[in-house]
């Protein structure tokens, strides 16, 4: 089941000083806008596909595709079987025809044509951007890739996603057809939704969540099109679904440098890069780790069913705001918070117990974050 997400409420205007786009003009210190305007050099053994690339390509996962990039629906009706592959052949080319009966073809978008494609009107929450970043750092990001030798030829394909209030799901992906043959597959993070954020909350009690059985499901779709190497990508909840649909790939951890703090860290345009590659820290920050023990310790402490009703009430409250997504939340303000207490207050006492306790969680982390 698929369906439209709700309005939200549209990013700072670019000339807006305190805007993240602003901040970003200020910036002195490099990130992926900065490595995808002056890397050029094309894939290949001088300059081969690298971490940084990896994040560039999962950014752009965050806008919907245009429409000369086909559907993974599209491709798999013409394309998933020899005899769709028969059906589609066309006498005026026969042998493009003699090839795609052998093995279907790759799409015929690139980066190039898909940055052209896309409008200034297009990066909007309320039209086409997904994510929690300035939609115009993500449209910047487009417009340097657009027209940059190494990333403009890059072909893409099998556009999907899946959206449903009723199944808890938010997912989307991409398939992208690097110079060298490699299939770059990468997965978009959690949108601006409360339904992509209640997904991700109900990762601390179902396994395996729809969009990391959709993510499974699609690799093993791009699996059975296009033979050659694969790699798996994306940032934030994206990253989740790449090591789920990878199974049991060595997925080794390591901790990139952001000139942020707290949570905003985990902006992929704060994080620090160094040539064609990011600058590493050697370890993940003391209280980092405090918190993360912390949270491990609160969720061993309460049964399946308790972590559950944990995360239904506190989407509950967050509901009783009459908004859909955290954009509509921040905009209510203080109207929103009466309604908010009110649905807090008739919780049952296990439920108060638990918000408590996990709120008390959170606001440790950003004392300690914010002293450092």
């Amino acid at each position: 089941m698929t369906g439209n997400r709700s309005p939200a409420r549209p990013s700072a205007a670019p000339d807006d000083k305190h805007s993240p786009a602003a901040a970003e003009r200020r910036r002195t210190t490099p990130n992926i806008i900065d490595y995808a305007r002056s890397e050029t050099r094309p894939f290949g053994v001088d300059a081969p596909f690298n971490a940084v690339d990896a994040l560039v390509l999962a950014s752009l996962v965050y806008q919907d595709m245009p429409a000369c990039v086909r559907t993974l629906a599209d491709v798999e009706a013409r394309s998933g079987t020899f005899r769709r592959r028969l059906s589609s052949i066309d006498v005026r080319h026969p042998v493009r025809s003699i090839r795609h009966l052998a093995a279907p073809e790759f799409g015929d978008a690139t980066l190039a044509s898909v940055s052209e494609a896309l409008t200034p009107d297009d990066f909007h929450v309320e039209s086409g951007h997904n994510g929690l970043a300035d939609p115009c750092l993500t449209q910047e990001l487009y417009a340097a890739i657009g027209v940059n030798p190494r990333f403009a030829c890059v072909r893409v394909d099998a556009s999907d996603e899946h959206f449903s209030e009723e199944q808890q799901m938010q997912f989307a992906a991409v398939t992208m057809l690097l110079p060298g043959g490699t299939l770059a597959v990468a997965f978009r993070g959690t949108d601006d939704s409360f339904v992509g954020w209640k997904e991700d909350f109900n990762m601390a009690f179902r396994y395996p969540v729809p969009a990391q059985h959709a993510a499974c499901e699609y690799v093993c779709a791009v699996a059975r099109l296009w033979r050659g190497p694969m790699v798996l990508l994306g940032h934030s909840k994206g990253g989740n679904l790449a090591v789920y649909a990878a199974m049991n790939a060595p997925e080794p951890m390591r901790v990139v440098r952001s000139d942020q703090k707290g949570v905003m860290q985990h902006l992929t345009f704060s994080w620090q890069v160094s040539g064609n590659d990011f600058e590493y820290l050697p370890q993940v920050s003391p209280s980092s780790q405090l918190f993360n023990r912390s949270l491990n310790g609160w969720l061993e402490s309460l049964s399946t069913e308790d972590r559950e009703r944990a995360v239904d009430a506190l989407f509950s409250v967050l509901r009783s705001s009459h908004a859909d997504s955290i954009s509509d939340l921040m905009a209510a303000g203080l109207k929103a918070v009466p309604t908010m207490i009110n649905t807090f207050v008739g919780l049952s006492e296990a439920d108060r117990r638990h918000l408590i306790e996990a709120m008390g969680l959170l606001m440790a982390a950003v004392r300690s974050r914010s002293s450092r």
